[in-house]
């Protein structure tokens, strides 16, 4: 009878383990997803913020080639 509740307890005490480890390997797997969204995210939104830079600069480059062209123009 004490060996039965043994044997029990060892069962339980291995499933819970065995489900802990595949708890974990699926919030591993997860996590990698979600942080590899973010990243993806944010690298875009760089990449937006970095033309609307590039695009507004766009007009003093402009000038300041034409600025060079009749400085050595002239």
């Amino acid at each position: 009878m004490f060996y039965l509740f043994i044997y029990l307890f060892f069962v339980l005490y291995i499933s819970l383990c065995r489900g802990f480890l595949d708890y974990y390997d699926r919030w591993k797997e997860e996590t990698i997803e979600r942080a590899n969204a973010i990243i993806y995210s944010k690298h875009d939104e760089l990449d937006k913020e970095m033309d609307l830079k590039m695009h507004l600069h766009e007009p003093r480059r402009i000038r300041i080639e034409t600025d060079i062209h009749n400085v050595r123009a002239g």
